[in-house]
């Protein structure tokens, strides 16, 4: 049987092993490029895939308890800074006892996880208990022994005599002038925490577990207080370990573990896979490997890899790109190597136009963003800016227990230099102020045009006595500033009012929810606009503050 009377395959198969043009040479490469690396990978892939599964199930499971971690550790910050600040309330320095006692409970009412508050004297008696009416003495507690020590305090991890459910003690201590006057004290449920870890399982049968320093069980996914979680040799090593260790669950099941310290290595955040869940997606990515390599060899010519191999490059960077663009991102590099010398010219001109859409976009939403808070006047923030922003820095003041001064400001006779020196000259004028103000007020400060020829200044940090200061250090740079129209200055001087954000504005926020801090900064805003306008009627080019009849 000679070549011509073969069959079809068989007679295809021939003329590729024997040809000598370069076309057949070429199909011949293919054919092995083809054949090679699905059957060089599937061996690789056996060989390594139980290694990488591990390390993959490793890294979810690492990062599951970092997320863990930081949640935990938030939520542990935010109990510390309510206790340090109703440590430090005015009722509390007083002692004011039923005054106390009304805030503690409005506190306690409104903090799922707070069973109550308690505050001890000095001499370890609860003198204010939201939770309990039974009169104690704590003076042998730890709490109230790092509270004589100035110390804020956070238990381990204990049962509640009456819940039986996990909590914390967290308490700060109450000074006044360096004198120790007592402790306030407030038990913690764990309820949020273990609600996380409940909720964020590793795979579909990992559990997560918080374990306090004597390693017991109390917070996770199974209802088993104080059960091994971990052999001890095994937590140490997945402590110290970077990577997944051999344990062995609950259940009596082979697992993969970590495990996280926090608050200060005295609990444990430990976790575990079946190891089980990983070999069987082990098998799951054989058979996949398995059937896409056969699929592979029976359909891929090299026609179809040569074609993929001019199209599926650009066009995954192109869909990376358009998800960055999407996600506010234009920083992608662009025209990508090699496109413009392996690409088809349909793909190239696509590439090249997608390029300078980006280019453009980018430009433009660099653009929007500047116009969008900039006085486009000054380059002072404008009004939205000051409000958008300055409502999240009066929150952040109010509810750190830090002053917050707000300065408004007004360009005094601003209309006679307008009508004797023209309006450019009062445009001057107004870059003037606004460069003056720039050069003076602090980073930290937000510097604002909020309409005509007025302005605002927004100063984190700086009470009533301290915002005057700055209002008049202003008012005597506007006064020596030099404007000057051929050869003739042009006398310009600024009138201040000044106001702060007040502490008991915070009860507003508490009844009305976070978006009345909005109405904090209005109200500062208001009030230093009535300081501004006695300025004006008294005589201009003076401060006077809110507290000034």
């Amino acid at each position: 049987m000679d070549i011509l009377s073969a069959p079809k395959p068989l007679h295809a198969m021939r003329v590729l092993l024997q040809g000598n043009t370069i076309k057949s040479r070429l199909r011949l490469l293919s054919l092995a490029l083809i054949l090679l690396p699905p059957t060089l990978g599937l061996g690789f892939f056996a060989v390594y895939a139980l290694s990488y599964l591990k390390d993959r199930a490793y890294e979810t499971l690492h990062h599951v308890l970092e997320y863990d971690k930081g949640f935990i550790e938030r939520w542990m910050e935010e109990r510390q800074r309510d206790v340090a600040f109703l440590a430090t309330l005015p009722v509390v320095e007083r002692q004011d006892f039923p005054a106390m006692r009304h805030v503690f409970a409005q506190y306690a009412a409104t903090h799922d996880d707070v069973t109550g508050v308690v505050f001890l004297d000095a001499d370890g008696f609860n003198m204010v208990d939201t939770g309990s009416d039974k009169r104690i003495n704590a003076k042998d507690r730890d709490y109230f022994r790092a509270g004589m020590q100035g110390r804020a305090f956070v238990s381990d991890i204990l049962i509640g005599r009456t819940s039986g459910k996990p909590i914390l003690i967290v308490s700060a201590p109450v000074a006044i002038a360096g004198e120790f006057k007592g402790v306030v004290m407030t038990p913690v449920r764990m309820t949020t925490v273990d609600a996380l870890l409940r909720t964020l399982r590793v795979g579909r049968h990992g559990s997560v577990a918080l374990l306090d320093s004597h390693g017991a069980w109390h917070v996770g996914q199974e209802d088993a207080q104080n059960a091994t979680f971990f052999l001890k040799d095994d937590l140490q090593r997945a402590l110290t370990k970077a990577g997944a260790v051999a344990t062995t669950n609950a259940r009596g099941e082979q697992a993969l573990g970590a495990a996280l310290a926090l608050n200060n290595d005295t609990w444990v955040l430990a976790g575990q896979l079946p190891l089980s869940e990983v070999l069987t997606e082990y098998s799951a990515f054989l058979l996949t490997a398995l059937a896409g390599g056969l699929l592979t060899l029976a359909v891929i010519t090299p026609f179809l890899l040569r074609l993929i191999r001019s199209l599926e490059r650009p066009m995954h960077q192109l869909a990376e790109m358009a998800k960055d663009m999407a996600t506010g991102q234009f920083a992608s590099v662009c025209p990508f190597p090699g496109t413009r010398e392996t690409s088809l010219w349909e793909v190239r001109t696509l590439t090249e136009a997608f390029c300078r859409m980006q280019e453009m976009v980018g430009e433009s939403m660099e653009t929007l963003k500047r116009v969008a808070i900039t006085d486009q006047l000054t380059g002072l923030f404008n009004r939205r800016h000051l409000l958008a922003e300055g409502a999240r820095i009066v929150d952040v003041c109010l509810r750190g227990g830090a002053p917050c001064a707000c300065i408004m400001a007004d360009v005094d006779h601003f209309k006679r230099i307008n009508d004797t020196w023209g309006h450019k000259v009062g445009d001057d004028a107004l870059r003037q102020v606004a460069d003056t103000l720039r050069y003076i007020c602090r980073g930290s400060d937000i510097v604002a045009r909020f309409g005509g020829e007025e302005f605002v200044v927004l100063a984190p940090n700086a009470g009533l006595a301290q915002g005057a200061e700055l209002a008049e250090r202003l008012r005597l740079a506007i006064a020596d500033a030099s404007l000057y129209v051929d050869d003739t200055r042009v006398p310009m001087t600024m009138s201040f009012g000044v106001a702060e954000c007040l502490l008991e504005s915070l009860d507003t926020v508490a009844a009305h929810g976070p978006g009345s801090i909005d109405l904090v900064l209005q109200d500062a805003l208001r009030r230093a606009d009535m300081a501004l306008y006695r300025a004006k009627q008294t005589g201009r080019n003076r401060v006077v503050s809110d507290d000034e009849g």
